[in-house]
This record gives structure tokens, sequence and C-alpha cells, in this order.
């Protein structure tokens, strides 16, 4: 998050734009998952994060349940990140 003061100065996007490379250059990961707040999502959209349909299951307490406290955004990495379909983080949503 950044400081209110701080904000339009293109820290997010600088931030955002150095995990991406780490992540997909150096880590070779198929994609990135998120879950993000509503009023945040125009934001991600416009650093090509893409709304996923349907909800992705977590662990909580140690039973599989599907998570919709926020939406799930994805990003390509390596490969196309999916649109939709089963998605189940065998473990917490952090």
């Amino acid at each position: 998050m950044t400081a209110p003061g701080s904000r339009e100065r293109g820290f997010a996007r600088a931030a955002l734009a150095a995990m991406r490379s780490y992540l997909v250059d150096d880590q070779q990961v198929a994609f990135s998952l998120m879950f993000c707040a509503n009023n945040l999502r125009a934001f991600y959209g416009k650093l090509d994060w893409r709304l996923f349909a349907d909800t992705p299951l977590v662990v909580h307490r140690g039973v599989a349940m599907e998570f919709t406290l926020n939406p799930a955004m994805v990003q390509d990495g390596i490969c196309l990140a999916p649109a939709a379909g089963r998605l189940d983080l065998r473990g917490p949503p952090w």
C-alpha cells in the first residue's frame, strides 16, 4: 500500500513491475494470482491483471472452502493465466 501523500507518483507501478520481472523472468512462474479489493480492480486492470471468473478454494482451519472475501485477479506469467475454472490453493489465501 502506498501512503496517501506519496500516491500518483508511480511507486506502486514500479514495485509491481519489479515483482513481475522477478516472478516471470527469474522464477519462471506460470501465472500470478492475487485477491483484490473491489476499489482497486481498475488500477490493477491497467497493469494487465484480469478478474478470475470463478471462486478459488482455500483452506481455513483445516477445511477447504471458497474464498469470497475479495475477488481473485490473475496475470500471465510464462503461460496464459486461466480465466476461469477450479483453482485450489490447497492452503490459506496468503
